[in-house]
């Protein structure tokens, strides 16, 4: 009689957000024996149109399954929720993203849980400024602050800017899904004390901690930041991002932030600081106090 194989699907998903520490979550919880991860980390299946949704495809990302309690996969670009109701929001093919939680829920049920990991909005963007940059997709010569006026180009192709709302995209899915579903960890606790914020995981599952090695270990995947003529700029002296830049063809000219879009940013930002601070009950995170250029470059957290 031919094997019959049974393809499960998730009932677990990391959500995002980017550039706050997903890939850590993901290393760190596929070690675990209760959880199976897919193989490929970034699925990005609830991120297409309905139409370019292969489900048989996608599935076949968990074949390895067996009898693990949760079968997950991790795509930080899932928390990016979209609100028809926004200014930018568009009509255009490029434009137009899905409702990512209800077709979540459609395809994987009501009972799936969520973890989402957020970092403060400001470091947020400027990692994935710069992150962008690694890859080719911003110039030198860009300015951060000019995504403000051109949110019509870039939030939608990178969400540099827009990815730091949070509360626009994080009320979405807590309607879908109800708080319970969702467990929301910070990067400054898991920089802090990275085994507790697993336990909060394992608690949130229902799980045992389980065995999980290295688990003070920080993923660091963004290059390493410097202060030249008072901007925040790529520290080029880094052998690690030294080797990182060339691995992107990357020439010597490289992107600055200054103190003023520092400042510019945090005050964008207030309102979604604010949410995040008395959602949780977090003022103790100190979003709220203004960043300086040197809180980029003597601290590191999980950039992706």
């Amino acid at each position: 009689m031919p094997n019959h194989i049974v393809r499960r699907l998730p009932n677990l998903l990391v959500i995002g957000a980017q550039k706050c520490g997903t890939t850590w979550l993901y290393e760190q919880l596929r070690r675990h024996p209760y959880i199976y991860f897919s193989e490929i980390k970034e699925l990005s299946f609830f991120g297409k149109r309905e139409s370019n949704r292969d489900l048989e495809a996608y599935g076949a990302n968990f074949t390895g399954a067996g009898n693990e309690r949760y079968v997950a996969e991790a795509t930080p670009g899932y928390f990016w929720a979209r609100d028809s109701s926004r200014k930018f929001f568009g009509s255009g093919p490029r434009q137009l993203r899905l409702a990512t939680p209800q077709a979540v829920r459609e395809t994987l049920g009501p009972d799936v849980k969520l973890i989402l990991s957020l970092r403060h909005p400001v470091h947020r963007s400027v990692s994935a400024f710069m992150h962008h940059f690694r890859r080719g997709r911003i110039k030198p010569e860009d300015r951060i602050t000019d995504l403000l006026e051109r949110l019509v180009d870039f939030e939608f192709r990178f969400g540099i800017i827009e990815m730091g709302f949070y509360q626009r995209h994080f009320l979405p899915w807590e309607r879908v899904f109800g708080p319970n579903k969702i467990l929301t960890l910070f990067t400054d606790d898991i920089r802090s004390d990275p085994v507790s914020a697993l336990g909060r995981v394992a608690a949130f599952l229902d799980l045992p901690p389980g065995d999980i090695d290295g688990a003070d270990e920080t993923i660091h995947s963004g290059p390493k930041l410097a202060i030249s003529d008072n901007a925040l700029t790529i520290d080029a002296t880094d052998p690690r991002t030294r080797k990182m830049l060339r691995e992107n063809n990357q020439g010597k000219a490289f992107p600055r932030i200054s103190r003023d879009e520092i400042l510019e940013l945090q005050e964008i930002y207030t309102p979604d600081i604010a949410f995040i601070e008395q959602r949780f009950r977090r003022p103790d995170l100190g979003w709220h106090i203004a960043r300086q250029l040197e809180d980029f470059v003597n601290t590191r957290s999980p950039a992706r």
